[in-house]
């Protein structure tokens, strides 16, 4: 599970969650050692057996308390909440094909035509050197460089940004932290863009694209 875990960390846009096997399986292993270290204290010849049992557990409960974290920051609020409806009814207006490769599923949310997720598109290209990539890609370029999609909602990462900056132009800030993050990861900016306004959504900016004129080539 160690090795599994470690593994898919690894992969080009692994996140830590893929590690919980390996905390899965050194939590079980924790309590195994907890308990053969306190029959070793009980079956070892020496005195004050009942203190060092006591020491032991004191040593895990202090590494409890080292651990301990709050789980209800990761709960949303209330301004949490309404900002995603704010953003999913926005792009329920957005006219025309919308592209978001990291979050389609809120595509499905808006009742919008939902498209294939960034990280399947990052396997294909990753570890694909056959005709599946080379018409994925081919399909890709073709459908940014005739301006296909009304509006882009890109991270700061994607494997066709160069090609979208050649055939849009952003208009607008870049977005301030999201709502839409837990907590700890409030930090992470996202990047809005649209051809026609800029919206306010909680504490995201839209950020607005217009396509550049004359032909875009890729």
């Amino acid at each position: 599970m160690l090795g599994i875990a470690f593994a898919s960390r690894l992969n080009a846009g692994s996140f830590r969650n893929v590690l919980l096997p390996a905390f899965a399986i050194l939590c079980v292993l924790f309590g195994l050692g907890v308990d053969a270290a306190g029959r070793l204290i009980r079956a070892a010849p020496i005195g004050h057996q009942g203190m060092l049992e006591a020491f032991l557990y004191f040593v895990c409960l202090a590494q409890f308390g080292a651990l301990f974290y709050d789980p209800f920051k990761q709960v949303p609020s209330r301004d949490d909440l309404e900002a995603g409806r704010k953003l999913v009814r926005t792009l329920a207006d957005l006219p025309g094909r919308v592209l978001i490769p990291s979050h389609p599923y809120l595509l499905l949310l808006a009742g919008r035509q939902t498209h294939l997720h960034e990280m399947a598109m990052n396997d294909i290209l990753l570890y694909d050197r056959g005709k599946v990539r080379d018409r994925m890609v081919a399909e890709m370029r073709k459908a940014i460089s005739e301006r296909n999609f009304e509006a882009v909602i890109l991270e700061d990462s994607f494997w066709f940004k160069d090609d979208i900056e050649r055939c849009y132009r952003e208009r607008g800030a870049d977005t301030a932290a999201s709502h839409l993050r837990p907590a700890e990861q409030r930090a992470m900016r996202l990047r809005y863009r649209s051809l026609q306004s800029r919206w306010m959504v909680g504490t995201l900016h839209l950020l607005l694209l217009g396509r550049r004129r004359g032909a875009c080539s890729i």
